[in-house]
């Protein structure tokens, strides 16, 4: 019996099918087949919509907004940027846009930690961009959006909110962002605003003063079944009487509890929400046994994030006890500094070791004692697909030794993302160091890895039995910026064609498709430092590098030979190879520009003989 044409299924299959295509570039051109598959394909392509309002493309979206187009009808997500033009400095996406981020004590690196810097857009561009924001919302279809995202970092028109609150009223995600009035003098006249905002699933609470406190609260009262959960601070710091009782204290709730769950005073009698993810930034966690852990169920929290938050480790030690322990926890993912007691890792071990289950986990601490013990780890083998470990001292980045990575890679062969510090090894040499080898061959023999991010750099520097080694003191190997990018590229050519040839060994298939190097997370705004020697205290001689991301493509010569290529290519673009990578990036990257690159699997390599080619 000969198989159904595509042209022969129904419409339910065609749009199933159609789903698993990412791509915008070819969603576009599904749309130009016929009417049918346009129908279909166009609401994919147009669910999630990306606009760079405030500079001179504003003129174009009269096109965009034209009765004509028949996408507008299926945007569902709209996210807006603040366009800086090509000569001011443009920052990465967040998934957090607020104002004034406090900063945290200085890094691994002597630098600012988690502070991202960023310049203030022109005025009279931040005035374009209001107005343009006002056009959007009055000619998009009513009621559509589902998520709308404000990722300009600079407060929302408090005008432009009401209008928001007023047609778009099936609003599943919300994002509390900073308003550039008081809201609650015109919510005390007017409490209809909030009162159509009542399918919201998704909060994003962003605290910058007392009115924003206020605003969540109503907004809290109004959404009881809330399945996600966001805490963000971002107080002015100029407000020196609200930080002093921002926080709980052994006397009582601080401001923030008392004010955003005032509502459900006293914390003993009241009933907790009951989200599935939630989120804490930068607040303090010591007396969090008294009001976050009785106004939030954690036992049914199946991702849980806490990033910045001091008093971590009495989060985490009520958290293993009975009433609170999460049964469901699927994604764990903590950034943390450490402070002198070190009690926080001990804490998250003892956590990991009482909690079962665990798809994702991410642990990334700096000025810790001491890396998390691998049984810790290895505990939740049978379930682990992601892995990051990124922990740091004084020094710099730790990683752990040779019997550790192997029971690692033995124990928790699901993993599909692993992210790690390996041992230091060289550019500038014909093979990596006799370490660095022994954990890239741990690692690639995973069978279902597909993502290999290597948080430490190569260096300069060769090894001690190098005959060109420079001794300290002397002038080390200099070599410019671009070249060091060259050798990082061939560098990750080499693993791939060290992946395929081990794959072809064992008779199977490597999934090995990218493979970075550098960190992308805490420390993602302050990009990594690479010193020509690296030796402490010479940053003089050294320049920034962003984190570098290859893809396993080929390359075709003129003569139609095809053989391997690693392909250099930015974040947003690894979605369309492998769209779990998060383990790169501690947002999860949904947006994609639309470039293409070809990903393709590449011919039988050489034999390895230990040195690249």
């Amino acid at each position: 019996m000969a198989g159904l044409k595509f042209a022969e299924l129904s419409g339910d299959v065609k749009s199933s099918i159609i789903s698993f295509i990412k791509r915008p570039t070819d969603l576009k051109s599904l749309c130009l087949v016929s009417a049918e598959i346009r129908d279909i394909a166009i609401r994919q392509l147009y669910r999630k919509v990306e606009i760079d309002i405030g500079g001179s493309g504003d003129s174009q979206l009269s096109a965009f907004l034209g009765r004509d187009n028949p996408g507008l009808s299926h945007i569902r997500i709209l996210e807006i940027n603040l366009d800086r033009g090509p000569a001011s400095v443009s920052p990465s996406r967040s998934p957090s846009p607020q104002r004034g981020i406090r900063g945290h004590p200085p890094d691994r690196r002597g630098s600012f930690d988690r502070v991202r810097v960023v310049e203030r857009p022109n005025r009279d561009a931040y005035r374009q961009a209001q107005f343009t924001m006002r056009l959007l919302l009055d000619f998009l279809p009513a009621h559509i959006l589902e998520d709308f995202r404000w990722n300009t970092w600079e407060p929302l028109s408090h005008e432009t909110f009401i209008l928001l609150c007023k047609k778009q009223q099936r609003l599943k995600r919300l994002e509390m962002n900073p308003l550039d009035t008081a809201l609650m003098p015109i919510l005390e006249k007017r409490p209809e605003i909030l009162s159509r905002l009542d399918q919201v699933k998704s909060l994003q609470l962003c605290f910058v003063n007392r009115d924003s406190l206020s605003i969540c609260q109503k907004v809290v009262e109004l959404n009881p079944d809330i399945e996600k959960l966001e805490i963000i601070l971002g107080f002015d710091d100029d407000d020196h009487e609200a930080l002093d009782t921002l926080h709980d204290s052994s006397a009582g709730p601080g401001l923030i509890t008392s004010t955003v769950f005032s509502h459900m005073l006293p914390f003993d009698k009241c009933k907790p929400l009951k989200p599935k993810e939630v989120r804490l930034q930068d607040l303090d966690l010591r007396y969090a046994a008294d009001t976050y852990l009785k106004v939030i169920d954690f036992r049914g929290v199946e991702n849980l994030v806490v990033r910045g938050c001091s008093g971590a480790d009495a989060l985490f030690a009520e958290l293993i006890k009975p009433d609170h322990r999460p049964a469901t926890l699927r994604k764990l993912r903590v950034v943390h500094r450490e402070d002198e007691q070190h009690y926080a890792m001990e804490a998250i071990e003892n956590f990991l070791r009482m909690t079962s289950g665990l798809k994702g986990l991410c642990i990334d601490m700096t000025h810790a004692k001491a890396l998390p013990k691998i049984n810790c780890i290895t505990r939740h083998s049978s379930t682990l697909l992601a892995l990051i470990v990124q922990v740091s001292d004084r020094q710099g980045d730790m990683n752990y030794d040779l019997e550790d990575m192997e029971k690692l890679c033995t124990d928790c062969s699901k993993l599909r993302q692993l992210s790690l510090a390996f041992p230091p090894t060289s550019v500038v040499e014909d093979a990596v160091s006799p370490e660095f080898g022994s954990f890239l061959t741990s690692s690639i023999k995973l069978p279902h890895l597909v993502t290999l991010n290597i948080i430490r750099w190569p260096t300069f520097r060769p090894t001690q039995d190098h005959p060109h080694h420079s001794p300290r003191g002397h002038n080390p190997v200099q070599l410019p910026k671009g070249v060091y990018k060259a050798l990082v590229q061939r560098m990750a050519q080499f693993f791939f064609k060290r992946s395929l040839a081990l794959a072809e060994e064992n008779h199977t298939q490597s999934k090995l498709i990218a493979i970075a190097f550098g960190s992308d997370g805490v420390n993602k705004w302050m990009p990594g430092r690479i010193d020509y020697d690296m030796s402490p205290g010479r940053g003089r001689h050294g320049w920034n590098l962003q984190q570098m991301v290859f893809a396993r493509g080929q390359q075709i010569d003129p003569f139609g030979r095809t053989s391997l290529l690693a392909v250099k290519i930015k974040l947003p673009l690894l979605k369309f190879a492998e769209p779990d990578s998060e383990i790169l990036d501690y947002r999860v990257q949904e947006d994609a520009r639309h470039n293409q690159i070809i990903i393709l699997p590449p011919p039988p390599p050489p034999a390895f003989h230990g040195q690249y080619p």
